[in-house]
């Protein structure tokens, strides 16, 4: 049974199949949706490997033991296809990216291709100093580095490392070599370590903090989203520490906004806004994104690894294929129905354009109608 099968199994929105299509119908009545466009994706990521140097508690690929990578042929391949549909940049994803046999020489292909390519990485193999001198020759144009604790105990916890110096030494190289900043997931009861986190980002000399949150993982085995906090809570605990960390890290903070707006006041989201630290709506609501898997296989989220929706070489081969396929009657009855209404609540919410009910993952662990408030 494929993904959209087990839709009503995973998701908890509570509605019928026929309850589905009538919001659906609304949506489209009220005009709020992209309906009659053609999805043609404008930004692609490619899993180059499953392989990683850490135990993450919410890795979305946990269930893959870790293991496997994308042959240099097929990655070429792809990135020619990306380029044939006026991508500019592919990013690089894992497992851990720096990890993977082929990035080198991947790097240089796509240089020579004109394509840019960006990497996101925990930054722990930068400290190992042949691979630095290696990797400095043929680097990627931009990292995206994810913090996964703010100091020795908390790494230890989360991820499993144990060797905290040689994590120092990897954040810093890869900040320093990029001028960059650094990404973390927040997902703790205790409001004080996002100031830990801003602290430590400071020490390691990154110049901005952007801040998301957990999702739950979805394998074939269901939904589980066991070591999230519960959203009320987050709120909670974000409006305690905001200004500090924002002072922290001197107004260079954003949030990439998973939950649904309403929860927040609207006063902070105008200030947010206002400020520039605040991003919705990712590429899975605005049906712009390109996610192959380590064979060639299309997923429509990282989450959804375990539910790819066709496959290069199979589906598609050229631009003109694979425009083809994500305008398939198959392909735009998924996009709408991870993109419905996750609660009636958002049909009148003024603010549901830019929120789209927050991620669509976060409703195979919680029920829609009791987290959505929806603004009148």
């Amino acid at each position: 049974m494929g993904f959209f099968g087990e839709f009503d199994r995973i998701f908890k929105i509570g509605y019928s199949e026929k309850q589905i299509q009538a919001l659906y119908k609304i949506r489209r009545g009220l005009q709020m949706n992209d309906n009659g466009r053609q999805i043609k994706p404008k930004i692609a990521w490619i899993t180059v490997n499953r392989n990683c140097n850490m135990r993450c508690q919410w890795c979305y690929a946990k269930e893959t033991e870790y293991r496997g990578e994308m042959s240099l042929e097929l990655a070429k391949k792809l990135a020619n296809l990306i380029k044939d549909c006026g991508i500019k940049k592919i990013i690089l994803i894992g497992g851990e990216p720096t990890l993977w046999s082929h990035l080198l020489s991947f790097n240089a292909f796509c240089r020579n291709l004109g394509l840019e390519t960006q990497m996101a990485t925990n930054a722990l193999r930068f400290s190992n100093d042949s691979f630095w001198e290696k990797y400095k020759r043929d680097p990627n144009d931009s990292i995206g580095i994810s913090l996964k604790g703010c100091s020795e105990l908390s790494y230890r916890e989360t991820a499993g490392i144990k060797n905290f110096n040689s994590m120092l030494s990897g954040l810093k190289r890869g900040v320093e070599f990029f001028r960059c900043g650094v990404g973390t997931i927040y997902s703790s009861f205790n409001p004080k370590e996002l100031v830990d986190t801003a602290m430590f980002s400071k020490e390691i000399g990154a110049s901005y903090l952007n801040i998301g949150f957990c999702t739950p993982t979805i394998t074939k085995k269901g939904s589980d989203g066991s070591f999230m906090i519960p959203p009320a809570q987050i709120v909670t605990n974000i409006m305690s520490v905001y200004e500090e960390v924002n002072s922290v890290m001197e107004g260079k903070i954003s949030f990439s906004m998973k939950l649904p707006l309403c929860l927040w006041p609207e006063e902070f989201l105008d200030m947010l806004s206002s400020k520039k630290q605040i991003s919705t709506l990712c590429q899975l609501r605005q049906k712009s994104g390109l996610i192959f898997g380590l064979s060639g296989e299309v997923i429509l989220c990282n989450t959804l690894l375990d539910y790819p929706v066709g496959k290069f070489g199979e589906d598609f081969s050229t631009k003109e294929e694979l425009l083809n396929f994500f305008n398939t009657p198959l392909i735009t009855n998924y996009y709408n129905k991870l993109n419905n209404y996750p609660s009636k609540k958002c049909i009148s919410c003024r603010k549901y354009s830019p929120c789209g009910g927050g991620c669509p993952m976060l409703w195979s662990a919680y029920k829609a109608d009791e987290i959505i408030k929806g603004f009148d």
